[in-house]
């Protein structure tokens, strides 16, 4: 096998490997909705959600009118269930990224790269819901606002505190860890990995930031 497409393999199998990521993540923020909509009565079952192709514009299928008809602290539930998925995701990740011991093997490594792509995601998630979204509050942020009669702020700074905490954490001792068990041991080698993923991460910000200001 040469070298080119032992390499447009590895690219790919990362590829299915952080899309698998990012549908966990996706479906776990829209099923959190549903299941705490369905354990309050709101809606029959939990799996039903409105589901499109490749999760563009994938909706929990929660009514906010019935949500609205419930105690307050029932409807902050059903509309935090989501962004509290993402943040219980780059929680455990980061618990997992960091308290095993990650060996230069095929199994670890493919693993290793789930729960780093999931971190990724979830720290993404939790960073635009609570941040980018939080500025001019907006769907689950303006209905906890909402629902909470709480200032947008209660829900901005403690976004930014975990936030930078969850970030520190991922660009610092996981992403370490990372390049151990991918044997990328040069200082260059390291950079360029670091450089990647914060370019991935600031291109996903930006559509969010592009979503927030044109289309919802």
């Amino acid at each position: 096998m040469s070298r080119k497409i032992f390499w447009g393999e590895l690219l790919f199998d990362f590829f299915i490997i952080a899309t698998i990521a990012m549908y966990t993540n996706t479906l776990g923020h829209e099923w959190g909705h549903s299941l705490t909509a369905t354990v309050f009565g709101v809606k029959s079952h939990p799996f039903n959600i409105h589901y499109t192709p490749f999760l563009f514009g994938i909706d929990e299928k929660v009514n906010y009118d019935q949500v609205a008809e419930l105690p307050a602290w029932q409807g902050i539930a059903i509309a935090a269930a989501g962004p509290l998925v993402n943040f219980i995701f780059a929680c455990l990740s980061l618990v997992f990224l960091l308290k095993f011991r990650w060996h230069s093997t095929a199994g670890h490594r493919t693993l290793l790269f789930f729960f780093y792509s999931l971190a990724f995601f979830g720290i993404g998630g939790w960073f635009n819901y609570t941040i980018i979204r939080g500025i001019v509050p907006r769907g689950d942020i303006a209905n906890i606002i909402r629902f909470g009669s709480i200032p947008s702020w209660a829900i901005w700074l403690p976004g930014i505190i975990t936030s930078i905490i969850f970030l520190w954490l991922f660009f610092g001792p996981a992403r370490v860890k990372f390049c151990q068990a991918f044997n990328l041991i040069s200082k260059k080698a390291q950079l360029v990995e670091a450089i990647i993923v914060a370019l991935f991460f600031l291109m996903y910000q930006g559509s969010v930031i592009y979503n927030y200001l044109f289309n919802y």
